[in-house]
């Protein structure tokens, strides 16, 4: 009684694990229910569940197929539609892998299981003759089959990243708002130094001028004496023999006294 019990609880809290999968042809499949839903699409413990009710697998060949459904009629909208015919394909006991024929102006076509050669066009056909067709477009179902614990683990990363950014983005601003007050800091430095090196260049240089400017007018004034006494040093000494004599000696028109001259001469 415990044990039915047990197993009873057991299938409501873990619906897709007690649900039983069937292939195209009414056989047991190993799969697992990709929703909750009374009827729903079924793929490998391996395999992605997608939400146009294909699979997709992450063992050898990785590819898009075709699993089992929870509706063993198969008559159900939420089973499986593509590749579930003898005329698409002769694995109807097992999954069907579906491959991509062709890719034309955004427009996906795929066949059932394989492709083949077209001996007369020299193109690709679907195996078998059949049509090729396109599917839905789809989003991953979490929480189920390989992602079955995806949600926890995806709140948890998310958490963590969030915080990892936050610290991240204070650190980057605390380094910023250092990294501008060292540089601001630095360029008053570097300001006053250079201000106060101008001030002390500008000093010395006037300072040079002021010496040079007393050194030129002692050198003028020093030259215009000398070119004053000059002459008067030359009057004296104009006469021949060496004697010099003074202008008090010379009579107003500037000649010197009368000498008498030798009868010989």
């Amino acid at each position: 009684m415990k044990r039915l019990l047990l197993l009873s609880l057991f299938s409501l809290l873990s619906p897709s694990l007690a649900r039983t999968c069937y292939y195209p042809d009414g056989s047991v499949s190993e799969d697992v229910a990709c929703t909750s839903e009374p009827d729903s699409a079924c793929c490998g413990t391996s395999a992605i569940c997608l939400s146009n009710n294909l699979c997709m697998d992450l063992t050898q060949p990785f590819v898009i197929s075709r699993g089992s459904c929870t509706d063993q009629s198969w008559t159900s909208s939420n089973c499986p539609s593509p590749c579930t015919t003898e005329e698409d394909t002769d694995n109807l006991d097992g999954g069907c892998a579906i491959i991509l024929i062709n890719y034309t102006d955004d427009v996906a076509t795929y066949c059932c299981n394989a492709v083949a050669a077209n001996s007369s066009s020299g193109g690709l056909e679907c195996e078998n003759g059949q049509a090729a067709f396109t599917l839905d477009d789809a989003t991953v179902v979490a929480g189920v089959a390989l992602l079955a614990n995806y949600t926890s683990t995806s709140s948890t990363s998310t958490s963590t990243a969030s915080s990892t950014s936050s610290t991240s983005t204070a650190s980057s601003t605390a380094s910023s708002t250092a990294s501008s007050t060292s540089t601001a800091s630095s360029t008053s430095t570097s300001c006053t130094a250079h201000s106060h090196a101008i001030e002390a260049g500008v000093g010395a240089s006037l300072g040079a001028v002021a010496v040079a400017a007393i050194a030129w007018a002692l050198w003028e004034r020093s030259r215009k004496r000398t070119r004053t006494t000059a002459p008067v040093n030359t009057l004296n000494e104009m006469y021949s023999g060496g004697q010099a004599r003074t202008l008090s000696e010379m009579d107003g028109r500037g000649k010197g006294p009368v000498m008498e001259l030798d009868g010989n001469n």
